[in-house]
């Protein structure tokens, strides 16, 4: 069975420059037998963020809420991260016993 991961950026979007790398690592993932799903806000918009505190939790709890996710992985800093605690739904994620 194939596991899948959702990957998210919490912190600091990546600057489109990183593309490479990050389809690099979705193709080493997927030659372990994991597949990746990619957030939609990893990549810097206006200025450092890749999309709004609100927005950015919104991707991880919808892959918390995902049944075939198994795990999450943030593959960011942690510079902004704490913008999307008011925005988490802490129950879910107590819950769904995904590892973060």
């Amino acid at each position: 069975m194939t596991r899948k991961i959702g990957i998210v950026c919490c912190s600091d979007g990546f600057n489109r420059a990183y593309e490479g790398e990050i389809e690099e690592l979705h193709r080493i993932l997927a030659d372990m037998g994991i597949e990746s799903v990619i957030s939609p806000f990893l990549y810097a918009r206006d200025g450092v963020a890749s999309g709004t505190a609100e927005e950015r939790a919104k991707a991880v709890m919808d892959f918390y809420l995902d049944d075939t996710i198994d795990a999450i992985c943030d593959i960011s800093g942690g510079d902004m991260s704490n913008e999307l605690l008011p925005y988490l739904d802490f129950e879910v994620i107590r819950n769904s016993g995904k590892k973060f």
